[in-house]
């Protein structure tokens, strides 16, 4: 995996065509829509929380690899995300950059995880209540439930929890005890795919997310880092962020 084009460019690369954008909008509209229809964040409290030079508002999208974690610091010296990136662009350049994860993915799953270099923006992009839908691929083993994945779908309480309608499209039929799905969940508890299908007798084999809000994993290839040009005064424009 590497950063933007590979061609040593750092962080700013040119690979426009890996970017996770809305599949209905224009692909030079994708830095602009990314929170439209979800709300105002105040301008001077996400400038004075932003890590980079000057202040500027951040946001990259990482093709997290499996069996790697999103933690800063392992006791058991498995590898982290952040070992990762540190390696890509240096550990003087990682510190300056402040970067920090929009919500986490488990060590045996993959996919699209978003990083921000701002504290205020990461916890808009992680609230339920502003609904972003995470979009996943996901392999299962077992007999298919089909009356239990209905009840997911309605809002289920598994064990101590009650969960937001998690919405599962079965796409194939590998075996009669092997299938592949689309899930679609607006909240991120912690491993709750994983709770809800196995409450119902199931098992995840694989886990690969592929969108988070209206941006999408695309042709971002695996272990990738890619910045999204979300620059303020598209974010100004569409009335996300409200100049004082």
């Amino acid at each position: 995996g590497g950063i933007g084009n590979h061609d040593g460019a750092g962080l700013l690369g040119k690979r426009d065509d890996a970017v996770p954008q809305a599949t209905s909008a224009p692909k030079l509209q994708h830095d602009e829509l990314w929170v439209a229809g979800h709300g105002r964040i105040n301008l001077a409290t996400v400038r004075a929380n932003a890590g980079s030079k000057g202040g500027r508002v951040r946001l990259w999208a990482l093709h997290k690899l499996r069996n790697e974690l999103v933690t800063n610091f392992d006791p058991e010296g498995r590898s982290t995300i952040w070992h990762r990136i540190e390696e890509m662009v240096g550990r003087e350049t990682l510190r300056t950059l402040g970067m920090k994860a929009v919500g986490r993915l488990d060590y045996t799953s993959e996919g699209l995880l978003l990083i921000t270099n701002d504290g205020v923006l990461k916890r808009y992009l992680e609230l339920p209540e502003h609904a972003f839908a995470r979009r996943y691929e996901v392999e299962t083993r077992g007999k298919l439930n089909t009356k239990w994945l209905d009840y997911l779908g309605k809002g289920a309480t598994v064990g101590d929890f009650t969960y937001k309608p998690i919405i599962i499209d079965v796409t194939r039929e590998l075996t009669k005890k092997r299938h592949t799905m689309e899930i679609t969940l607006t909240e991120g508890k912690t491993r709750e795919i994983r709770k809800a299908l196995e409450a119902g007798g199931m098992s995840v084999k694989r886990l690969k997310r592929v969108g988070y809000g209206p941006y999408h994993l695309g042709g971002l290839a695996r272990g990738d880092l890619l910045e999204i040009k979300a620059h303020r005064k598209h974010l100004v424009k569409s009335g996300i962020l409200v100049e004082e």
